[in-house]
């Protein structure tokens, strides 16, 4: 997984556009209206804790396809009463005026379904390489891991070591797969 520093520029949208197609592609969980937990507004500042954060947000409120492509691409940086802020690595998504209204809607859904009011949405624009906790990349890291784990699993295992050795062979790295 990659590593990166801090965010650049905010942006807010500054109309309401017609998203009939864009808000098709909205399909809600039923776990947004039917989990009851309270979000933590505390205002923490351990990356850890917002990446993990985040990530149950994003996987709570259910989206699929298009609209979730913002939230699953971004990363919490601030979560507190007042302010919701992410930061984005694809201009194209952070300014993206359909994709922020229904995150902005959704999360008000979210927030709303724990008798929370929503912080207020803003969306940063990062660099390359600055983005180190979105729920994308914190799956994709997640899935190295596992096949890191299973490769060292196999290359360590004494039967598969005795027939590489005995028989000159070799284990081809994209024939692995984690469980």
């Amino acid at each position: 997984m990659s590593a990166a520093p801090d965010a650049i520029a905010p942006t807010q949208p500054q109309s309401q556009p017609n998203t009939s197609v864009a808000e098709k592609a909205v399909e809600k969980s039923p776990t947004v209206a039917q989990s009851n937990h309270l979000v933590n507004l505390s205002g923490s500042t351990d990356s850890a804790v917002l990446a993990e954060q985040w990530r149950t947000i994003v996987d709570e409120l259910g989206l699929k396809a298009y609209a979730r492509q913002l939230p699953y691409q971004s990363e919490l940086i601030e979560l507190n009463e007042s302010h919701l802020v992410l930061r984005c690595e694809k201009a194209s998504l952070a300014t993206d005026e359909n994709a922020l209204k229904m995150l902005r809607q959704n999360l008000d859904d979210y927030f709303a379904a724990r008798q929370q009011s929503a912080p207020k949405l803003q969306v940063h624009i990062a660099e390359a390489g600055q983005v180190r906790f979105s729920p994308q990349k914190m799956a994709l890291q997640q899935r190295e891991d596992n096949l890191a784990q299973a490769k060292a699993a196999l290359t360590g295992h004494p039967m598969i070591t005795r027939i590489v050795n005995e028989f000159d062979g070799m284990i081809l790295p994209n024939s692995i797969t984690p469980e």
